[in-house]
């Protein structure tokens, strides 16, 4: 009997510490490191995505659910992963249905570019689209028409595939990501770097491709899933760089005209891009995929369509929605602070982003001998509802959400003491009072920090509360 038990008990711990090993050394991207749409998908309670994308990267660069849910409280997702071609599409969204319910899927048109298990879709994106969902008898389906057959156990099995990553392992191999959770997809990035884009005589090419059997099974098979499910189907088209492959091109104008027969709609973003206002060299992050800016222009155009032709609800409000809301503040946070760090051309630039921000709390000072700058400060300053003559000893003054919050004249021997976020304290305390070789810049601290480094003139210091960090400088000296 004790044998039993103890046998029991090995089996149990062993049992334990080989899912620990596997949960660490498992396959945790569908896009890049540690950046998945199928882990967000299981971390996400069932029912709650109103609109689904699909796609390859053109797809998660592409469209931008906080925009759809900033504008129209939409709750949508992208379930995408590199190079997803048609098969990949087809199961990725099989296993999303498994808990969702959506009312509207929208399929990129870019998984036609690619041939089911050819030279596009090898290595790391393999891995990604077989490794990354639950074993099930979806993922083997994917597994059986993805890999080739005398590899297809490693892939079932996994440990052949995973068991090497130990040289590669980071924190968020042993913990679950923040992304995980309030990630809906999308990929933000908001470098620029331009794209050509499709040439005017390409896009005016009105030729027709023979679709291959194998697309038009598909065609038909999404078209059966979608009446299956019940949800409307839309195709649409993420510009890019298509290099005159009139081959590609004629392939999209022969799905364009099959679902125009079947009453599908199509999105055509490179007939749309002046409409939407697109711009090709600042709206691409590089020829292919485009960064945040195009992104949203190409979202809020998708929101005013899937706004007007269907009656979606809208979820704000509702705590059910929190990863939603959390994706939106996450993103709004993250373009302000580019905005302000790469984006503004001017100090009123800076001023008007800050101002109209959320989440920020910002600091401005007069420091040293700032009455050499007088003319120049003056009108700044005046932004902020300060009267340059009222302050002939200079000061401090602390706004929270656009709201003044604290003033101290830089004669005050006072200390003040304040609470940013559960994260961060505040200290404005005038040192150089007490001390002469203190530097005046040194009067402003964040958790010790000093935030200044005007010893003369003007400093505004912005201090996101979202991001628990600071944000944005301006000194001027």
């Amino acid at each position: 009997m004790k044998k039993w038990i103890r046998g029991l008990a090995f089996a149990i711990i062993l049992a334990l510490l080989l899912g620990r090993t596997y949960q660490i050394l498992s396959w945790k991207d569908t896009y890049g490191p540690y950046f998945s749409s199928v882990r967000q998908l299981y971390h996400t309670d069932d029912d709650l995505m109103d609109v689904v994308f699909m796609g390859s990267s053109h797809a998660f660069f592409g469209v931008n659910p906080a925009v759809l849910w900033e504008q129209y409280g939409i709750s949508s997702f992208v379930m995408g992963s590199c190079s997803q071609d048609m098969n990949m599409t087809y199961h990725f969204l099989k296993e999303l249905l498994k808990t969702q319910s959506p009312k509207v899927v929208c399929i990129d048109l870019y998984a036609l570019t690619y041939e089911v298990g050819g030279e596009a879709v090898e290595g790391d994106n393999i891995y990604r689209a077989t490794l990354s969902m639950n074993l099930s008898l979806n993922s083997l389906q994917l597994i059986s028409k993805e890999v080739d057959e005398e590899e297809q156990l490693q892939h079932i099995l996994r440990w052949p595939i995973i068991h090497t990553r130990y040289r590669e392992l980071e924190q968020d191999d042993f913990e679950d990501s923040d992304f995980d959770h309030f990630g809906r997809g999308y990929y933000k990035i908001f470098l620029s770097g331009g794209s050509p884009g499709i040439s005017e005589e390409l896009q005016s090419d009105t030729n027709v491709a023979e679709l291959s059997e194998e697309c038009l099974e598909w065609l038909k098979t999404m078209i059966e899933l979608s009446e299956e499910e019940g949800f409307e189907l839309v195709f649409f088209l993420t510009p890019y760089n298509i290099e005159e492959n009139e081959s590609v091109w004629e392939r999209y104008n022969a799905v364009k005209q099959y679902a125009q027969e079947q009453d599908i709609p199509v999105l055509d973003f490179f007939a749309l891009s002046d409409e939407i206002g697109l711009d090709y060299e600042q709206d691409f992050w590089n020829e292919y995929h485009l960064n945040s800016y195009g992104a949203r222009k190409l979202t809020e155009y998708f929101g005013e369509y899937l706004h007007e032709t269907l009656e979606l609800a809208d979820h704000r409000g509702d705590d059910s929605y929190w990863q939603w809301e959390w994706d939106m503040e996450d993103y709004l946070s993250e373009e302000q602070e580019y905005r302000m760090i790469n984006a503004a051309t001017s100090i009123d630039d800076f001023i008007d982003i800050v101002q109209n921000g959320s989440n920020l709390t910002y600091i401005l000072t007069l420091c040293g001998d700032y009455w050499q700058y007088r003319e120049d400060i003056a009108p700044v300053i005046a932004q902020f509802g300060i009267h340059l003559n009222e302050y002939p000893n200079g000061g401090t003054w602390l706004f929270v959400d656009g709201e003044l919050q604290f003033i101290m004249d830089n004669s005050s021997e006072e200390v003040f003491v304040y609470e940013l976020d559960s994260e961060s304290t505040l200290q404005i305390e005038n040192l150089s009072i007490r001390d002469p070789s203190v530097s005046v810049y040194e009067n402003v601290k964040i958790n010790g920090e000093a935030q200044m480094t005007a010893q003369n003139g003007m400093a505004i210091v912005v201090y996101d509360t979202y991001r628990h960090q600071t944000v944005g400088r301006i000194d001027y000296n």
